[in-house]
């Protein structure tokens, strides 16, 4: 019921054309960002199964970018070590029944070989888990509810700069201790 506060988010606004999504590099926020986004991965392969057309609805709208009118990206693209793990994380999505929902939209992928099988793939696993849990226990109501609390009740603060150079100073002023006078 009450909003979580999961701190401030520093981006870098990069420039994009005028009927471009606005796209922002991250300074400081990126790991809350990806497990945010690999949550609501994780809840579109836990309902892909039984509600294919709900799972497919949440992915279009959250997970993946359209771009034109048969291509879809990822919304989010980590870092280069990460970017392998994230393409088997949405190759796992899109051929559990996606492609089939998005009625001839092609996925294309994050251009990268190297696959790490590190920090992205063991969370999702570990979010997929909990999910399919939630799911087991609750049905797609807990899923529901479990996706309201993603995109409803997580709270940042987001500070775009103007000089990227500046957002490690911001992002030491905001971390660092204070002094208790």
């Amino acid at each position: 019921d009450e909003a979580h506060f999961m701190g401030a988010l520093i981006l870098d606004q990069r420039p994009s054309a005028p009927a471009s999504p606005n796209i922002y590099e991250v300074i400081d926020g990126q790991q809350r960002l990806t497990t945010t986004y690999l949550m609501l991965c994780a809840i579109v392969r836990s309902l892909q199964k039984d509600h294919p057309v709900e799972a497919a609805r949440i992915a279009l709208q959250y997970v993946f970018l359209r771009e034109g009118a048969n291509v879809l990206k990822s919304r989010l693209i980590p870092s280069l070590p990460d970017q392998g793990d994230l393409n088997m994380v949405l190759d796992e999505l899109w051929n559990s029944g996606l492609q089939t929902q998005a009625n001839g939209t092609q996925f294309e992928k994050l251009p990268t070989q190297s696959v790490n099988e590190g920090r992205i793939d063991k969370n999702f696993s570990l979010l997929k888990a909990y999910t399919q849990a939630k799911y087991k226990a609750g049905g797609i109501e807990a899923i529901n509810a479990l996706l309201a609390a993603v995109l409803q009740s997580l709270t940042v603060v987001q500070i775009v700069v103007k000089d990227p150079t500046s957002g490690p100073k911001i992002f030491d002023s905001l971390n660092s201790k204070q002094d208790r006078k």
